[in-house]
């Protein structure tokens, strides 16, 4: 009775285990096509970009990361954060790059290095706060 419980816990540790290298896997996948499309385009990296989620409607609970390195390419801005989905924010509704989540951004504004865009999708809205002290990147925004 014991071996058949030790030898399901193992079981479970090991199906975590590969579902979770499975996942890691596929967004590495993913975040390369990404800047493979990227590596064409004008844009402007800015990395460890301290974030935050206000108003969040959407039952999504990969939106709870803290840090992320951030793209601003001409109307478009890319969140990537590290080991998620990476999140396309663009006022096209239109344009919409594989291995993203997209919203479409309302309104952007800055003030006191903070960059504070309102977005939404076909769930709900949220407001999305860039912490961008210590970061020159007055020309994207």
């Amino acid at each position: 009775m014991d071996t058949d419980f030790s030898l399901l816990l193992a079981g479970a540790v090991l199906l975590f285990i590969l579902i979770s290298i499975g996942i890691s896997l596929y967004l590495k996948q993913k975040r390369n096509l990404f800047f493979r499309y990227m590596k064409k385009r004008k844009h402007q990296l800015v990395k460890n970009v301290e974030i935050s989620f206000e108003n969040q409607t959407t039952i999504d609970v990969n939106l709870t990361y803290r840090g992320a390195d951030i793209i601003f390419l001409e109307d478009e801005i890319f969140v990537i954060p590290f080991n998620r989905p990476i999140l396309h924010l663009n006022s096209n509704p239109e344009i919409i790059l594989p291995g993203t989540q997209k919203f479409k951004i309302n309104s952007r504004s800055i003030s006191n290095d903070l960059l504070e865009v309102k977005v939404n999708d076909d769930i709900g809205s949220m407001q999305i706060l860039l912490n961008l002290k210590n970061k020159n990147i007055d020309s994207y925004c």
